[in-house]
């Protein structure tokens, strides 16, 4: 772009174009696709700025007096040009900066998981009234030490062996909600939360509630952490449900 050309543009983004100027800047335009493309970018940016109320947050004096629609000739078109340039930057940030600080939905979920506390009475952990086999000790052990992944692994053999107890399915659909296997979670916890005969049927709903929230499924999330809140017992991760809830906009 010559230095005609840019004198031109810059008065008319000064206000300050005659008629004359007004034809030989339109005739460049026809005859130059580079300049003429440049020229339609800067009127966009221009038409944008004055749409938003940037003016105030812009302490340089020359950026602020340049974001005034028509803009002002404070120096020759290559400056306005680096000017403009800063000025998309500060738009995008304006637009996108707000939103980096936002917390994600992934580590609310994450954040309002809680393990769940060992309450298997087995004797061979120091318990009082069940004798189990060494896999089951091993498979809560690994619950125990928070080794999701180990624990789910074993513990997948002991529920398998025994179809029968909603207990070890619950620590179990627990390891897995721990693990982010959210699906896997919702599958195994289900039947928990639905049977009227499990002592951890409160509980499971807490879990289910998480899980679901894991897969941003919203409607079963607040389902199941709205029923475990309304519940009159074993309500032991209250305050963790209500922030989920809360956080995550259920």
């Amino acid at each position: 772009m010559d230095n005609r050309t840019e004198e031109l543009i810059e008065s008319y983004f000064s206000g300050s174009l005659n008629t004359e100027e007004s034809r030989e800047l339109q005739s460049i335009m026809d005859t130059d696709p580079a300049a003429a493309a440049e020229f339609e970018w800067q009127k966009k940016l221009a038409r944008e700025i004055s749409k938003l109320s940037l003016r105030e947050s812009i302490q340089n004096t020359d950026w602020r007096e340049a974001s005034k629609p028509p803009f002002q000739k404070v120096v020759m078109w290559k400056k306005i040009a680096a000017i403009a340039a800063s000025i998309a930057v500060i738009l995008i940030a304006w637009f996108v900066m707000p939103q980096l600080g936002a917390p994600s939905s992934e580590s609310i979920v994450a954040e309002s998981f809680e393990h769940y506390p060992n309450k298997m009475k087995f004797k061979s952990m120091g318990g009082s009234e069940e004798i189990v086999s060494q896999e089951v000790i091993d498979a809560f052990s690994a619950y125990d030490g928070k080794d999701y992944t180990t624990a789910i692994s074993k513990l997948e053999s002991v529920v398998n062996q025994n179809p029968d107890r909603l207990d070890y399915q619950f620590y179990l659909g627990v390891a897995e909600t721990g693990n982010k296997d959210y699906q896997r979670a919702v599958n195994t916890l289900s039947p928990v939360a639905q049977s009227a005969n499990s002592a951890y049927n409160t509980v499971a709903k807490y879990y289910l509630g998480v899980a679901y929230a894991g897969l941003k499924d919203r409607e079963n999330a607040r389902k199941y952490l709205k029923a475990y809140l309304d519940a009159t017992d074993g309500v032991s991760f209250r305050k963790q449900a209500q922030k989920l809830l809360d956080k995550g906009g259920y």
